[in-house]
C-alpha cells in the first residue's frame, strides 16, 4: 500500500472465512513499520513508512476456530406511554447487533441503544422478537418479549403527537401566538392550537377515545368581523362543522369518536372573508376516553 502524508494509515480486516474465525495475528511490514490489533469482529493495522513510499505486509494467523453461535438476546421490553414500546437489549459478548421484529415484522437492525417503537395503538398486545448476530453473521436463536401498550386517560389533544399538518403559511403553533402572547377567545385561555385558514391538523387517536369536545373561533387579537369556519373529520368523513364562526362569538363543541381512528382538523376561510392571515384557535381540544 502506498503511504501519504506523515501519519499512519489504518487497514482493517476481518478474521472470518467460511464458518471459520481466524486468531492470534502477527504482522510484518517491509517499506515501514506497523502494529496489529485485534478487537470484536476486526483486525487493526496501524502502518507507517516514508510520505509515498510504498509499504508492505503480510498477517498471519495462528488460530482457527469455529466461530461461537451468539447467546440468545436478552433485553427489556414495555409501553412507555399509550403510543409507544421502547425495546432495551442487553449488551452480549460476541454481538455485533440485533434483528428486530414486531409481530414478525420486521422493524430494523440495531448495533446498540434504545430502539422505540412508535408505530403501535393503545390497549394492544404485541410480540416482539429479537435474533442476534455475531460479528461473523452467525445468528442466535430467537426470543421473544410480550408488551402490551396501555389505554389512555383523558387528555389535551395538544399532548398528542401530530400524524401531520398542512398549512399555507407558517406552521401551527401551541398555546400561543407568533408574537408570544397567550392565544385567547373572548377573555378564555389554556391549552391551544394556533392555526391559519387553510390549515389541515391530522391525530392519530386510534379509536381510544369516545368524546372529542373544546371551542373555536378566531383570536382575540384579530381585527373586528374577522370570520372562520372550523370542520372536524374522521377517517375522511366529516362529523362537524361549525358553520361561520365571528371573532368574540367562539363555538363550543362536543362530538362522539367511539370508533375513530384519524382524526383532521380543519380551519377554512369563509366565503367573502379577507383576513386569510388571522389567527385561528382550537382551544382547550380534549379527548375523552373510553
Amino acid at each position: 500500500m502506498r503511504v501519504r502524508g506523515k501519519a499512519p494509515a489504518f487497514v482493517f480486516l476481518s478474521p472470518y472465512g467460511d464458518k471459520i474465525a481466524f486468531g492470534k495475528p502477527e504482522a510484518s511490514f517491509t517499506g515501514g513499520s506497523g502494529k496489529v490489533a485485534a478487537g470484536d469482529g476486526y483486525v487493526r493495522l496501524e502502518v507507517a513508512g516514508a510520505p509515498g513510499g510504498e509499504v508492505g505486509f503480510r498477517v498471519r494467523f495462528n488460530e482457527a476456530t469455529k466461530p461461537k453461535e451468539p447467546p440468545k438476546p436478552e433485553a427489556t421490553v414495555g409501553a412507555s406511554s399509550a403510543w409507544s414500546v421502547l425495546i432495551e437489549p442487553k449488551r452480549s459478548e460476541g454481538v455485533a447487533g440485533w434483528y428486530v421484529f414486531r409481530n414478525d415484522w420486521l422493524l430494523g437492525y440495531v448495533a446498540d441503544g434504545l430502539i422505540p417503537d412508535l408505530d403501535v395503538d393503545p390497549g394492544v398486545p404485541y410480540t416482539y422478537t429479537m435474533v442476534a448476530v455475531g460479528y461473523d453473521g452467525q445468528l442466535s436463536d430467537v426470543a421473544a418479549f410480550p408488551a402490551r401498550t396501555p389505554m389512555p386517560s383523558d387528555t389535551p389533544l395538544t399532548r398528542l403527537p401530530m400524524e401531520g399538518w398542512s398549512q399555507p403559511a407558517g406552521r401551527p403553533l401551541l398555546h400561543r401566538l407568533e408574537n408570544g402572547q397567550p392565544a385567547t377567545l373572548d377573555g378564555a385561555q389554556g391549552h391551544a392550537l394556533v392555526v391559519r385558514q387553510g390549515s389541515v391538523l391530522r391525530y392519530r387517536v386510534s379509536r381510544a377515545f369516545r368524546a372529542f369536545s373544546g371551542t373555536v373561533g378566531p383570536d382575540d387579537s384579530s381585527p373586528d368581523g374577522s370570520t372562520a369556519l372550523f370542520r372536524i373529520v374522521a377517517d375522511g368523513e366529516e362529523i362537524w362543522n361549525s358553520g361561520p364562526v365571528q371573532k368574540g362569538a367562539p363555538v363550543s363543541f362536543s362530538v362522539q369518536i367511539p370508533d375513530a381512528y384519524l382524526l383532521e382538523l380543519i380551519a377554512e376561510p369563509v366565503e367573502g372573508a379577507t383576513a386569510a392571515q388571522i389567527p385561528l384557535v382550537w382551544l382547550n381540544p380534549r379527548l375523552t376516553a373510553k
